[in-house]
């Protein structure tokens, strides 16, 4: 990467920032800073669990289950996905079950599924992919 001086006009100084706090819309922010927030990014970035669940056919009165998976946080981001079944007669009925899970929620340590229209009858392996 090439850095390119830039020649700056008699009489103006830029001010260069080397903190991530500061509002300024006319000073410079230093090169240090910006590593940092390319670390800040890099690390977000990475972060991120993944756990292999089974969820059985016992579901609230109100469609919900709760599965308690620890180190999840309210304002993670979860992705839900199927482990489908080797077997073609398996996977059909899988498919069709997993179509009741109409979303997923994060809390503390838990994640909720919701089903709004009725729920699953045989058991069901999921991945949960948690990014935060």
């Amino acid at each position: 990467m090439k850095i390119r001086k830039i020649a700056q006009t008699p009489g103006l100084v830029a001010t260069v920032v080397d903190n991530l706090t500061s509002t300024s819309t006319t000073d410079a922010l230093s090169a240090n800073q910006g590593k940092v927030l390319n670390e800040k990014i890099t690390n977000k970035a990475n972060k991120k669990k993944i756990y292999n669940i089974t969820i059985d056919t016992n579901w609230t009165e109100l469609n919900t289950k709760i599965v308690e998976l620890q180190g999840i946080e309210e304002t993670d981001i979860v992705n839900v996905y199927p482990i489908w079944s080797e077997n073609k007669e398996t996977r059909k009925k899988e498919k069709e079950e997993y179509s009741k899970i109409s979303m997923v929620k994060s809390s503390e340590n838990n994640i909720e599924l919701i089903c709004d229209e009725g729920t699953p009858n045989i058991n069901l392996n999921l991945r949960i992919e948690v990014v935060y």
